[in-house]
């Protein structure tokens, strides 16, 4: 829908209710060339820095010694930390990292203590679902 409004056309929003980026969008129909080792690297490459990003902020959400162990987290409990911050610093879910946890650290919002953010209802499990739908391609 967004390709065929065009540029200039009405905003095109995804179901999360974010508004999509028209060139992002066209960017997807570009044809690219399949190259083994270039998708391997930039996909180990694309791992680190996820886990050095993931370590910084949960050791920044958590009080000290209160951070859960890497190996019992799940990808909701990250999902609820960007969300958290990103209700606290009214920023869209999908532009916060590591920055916006300092930002969040020094503007001293209280942080979170052993065993929150474990468990969540099948609404909030969705709902971060439909946060991830589409999020390459917002503004």
């Amino acid at each position: 829908m967004c390709r065929k409004r065009g540029p200039n056309g009405p905003p095109t929003y995804d179901r999360a209710g974010f508004q999509l980026d028209y060139k992002k969008v066209m960017g997807w129909f570009q044809p690219q060339s399949y190259n083994k080792s270039r998708i391997v690297n930039g996909m180990e490459r694309a791992l680190n820095k996820a886990s050095n990003e993931e370590q910084i902020m949960r050791d920044i959400f958590y009080e000290k010694g209160e951070a859960p162990e890497k190996e019992s987290l799940s990808m909701r409990a990250k999902d609820a930390w960007i969300d958290r911050v990103s209700k606290d610093l009214n920023v869209p879910w999908h532009t916060v990292g590591p920055e916006e946890f300092k930002t969040w650290e020094k503007k001293g919002f209280k942080k979170a203590k052993k065993g929150e953010y474990q468990e969540f209802s099948d609404k909030e499990k969705a709902r971060f679902s439909r946060l991830h739908s589409g999020c390459s391609l917002r503004k």
